[in-house]
């Protein structure tokens, strides 16, 4: 079969073969014909090899080197870790079908099957990136890193940016309750305000390094409760004030995304004095609209069924609404470039 690899782009001819005495697989990556051009995977520093697209998938193949006597695991998109199948001089594979437009985080561990065999939760803070240079990593939640793939399908501002040092500054505050949150100002006037719940795992990506420099945040740490949503969004505004100056407050987008979802929807809902614009990422479950949502607006992202029925009522609310229903897993590796995009779609005075 055929292939590409993800990172450089090069058309890759794969075989893989059993051998039906020893009952291993060898994977034969590079076999000359006419119509492929060569490719000699000579180390695991290629990045993930894509076949052809079946339907609204295509089969993604990992290749990992380990050292003798040890087995290694894939994890893609905070899945359990999977053993990889031997391929032969030290290399190791597995194959997973993923969604065409998918963005997924995916990372390796590695173990003795004899004498180290580990639970997820110890495989994670033992787990590394793909080494191939060109593929993206992101901090994983449990510690260390994990890579990012973006399949062909995905839309272009699901590409992960590439961002220099962060020009602005971080101020933590108090919201009160025992809640905290950090205020990012960048370094020009802002033409937009984010408030990001779910602040604890903005905190461990680059986020400020990411937004434009006219785009100030709040990251508002903690659990995102409903019921204490609105507290929450007017303490994050009162911070951003206190840090910032007086000054008009700029066009104000509130996030959320999975469980966090019903508390960003709730505020859109029903403060619209707090919040112009609204992004929602993976809701999981029905989320309020409000009473009239004319001359408002909201970017909602995912494919699980809420997500099309949230869309829906805002569009009867008469709400302005863009949605992007991605196939592809939920999860912070496309949560990240998909708050990019709401702010420079949303962060825009009208």
């Amino acid at each position: 079969m055929t292939a590409t690899c993800a990172v450089s782009g090069e058309r890759v001819a794969m075989r893989v073969e059993w051998d039906h005495a020893g009952g291993e697989p060898t994977v034969t990556v590079g076999t000359h014909t006419e119509s492929v051009p060569p490719f000699v995977l000579e180390d695991d520093c290629t990045g993930p090899i894509l076949g052809d697209p079946i339907g609204t998938h295509r089969d993604v193949t990992f290749v990992r080197r380990a050292p003798r006597g040890r087995w290694p695991l894939l994890s893609v998109d905070g899945s359990g870790f999977a053993l990889m199948q031997p391929a032969g001089g030290g290399l190791w594979w597995r194959t997973e079908s993923l969604p065409e437009d998918a963005v997924v985080a995916y990372r390796y561990a590695e173990c003795h099957p004899d004498t180290d065999l580990p639970d997820d939760a110890e495989l994670g803070r033992r787990a590394r990136p793909d080494r191939a240079r060109g593929v993206p990593r992101l901090p994983a939640l449990d510690g260390g890193e994990a890579s990012v793939l973006v399949m062909p399908g995905a839309p272009d501002w699901a590409h992960w940016p590439a961002w220099g040092p962060d020009g602005g500054r971080w101020c933590p505050d108090d919201l009160g309750g025992g809640r905290r949150c950090r205020v990012r100002l960048g370094s020009a006037v802002p033409r937009a305000l984010l408030i990001a719940f779910d602040g604890d795992v903005w905190s461990r990506l680059p986020l400020g390094a990411a937004l434009p420099p006219d785009v100030d945040a709040v990251a508002v740490c903690g659990d995102a409760d409903p019921d204490e949503a609105t507290r929450l969004v007017e303490g994050a505004i009162a911070a951003w004030g206190r840090a910032r100056g007086l000054m008009p407050r700029p066009v104000t987008v509130v996030a959320g995304q999975g469980g966090s979802t019903a508390a960003a929807a709730v505020v859109f809902a029903d403060r619209p004095d707090l919040v112009d614009a609204a992004v929602v990422q993976s809701p999981s479950g029905p989320l309020p609209v409000p009473g009239d949502g004319a001359g408002r607006r909201v970017l909602v992202h995912g494919s699980r069924p809420w997500a099309g029925r949230y869309a829906a009522g805002l569009r009867g609310a008469g709400a302005a609404v863009e949605h992007v229903a991605m196939v592809g897993r939920d999860g912070v590796a496309w949560w990240f470039p998909g708050l990019l995009h709401a702010v420079d779609v949303l962060g825009r005075p009208d």
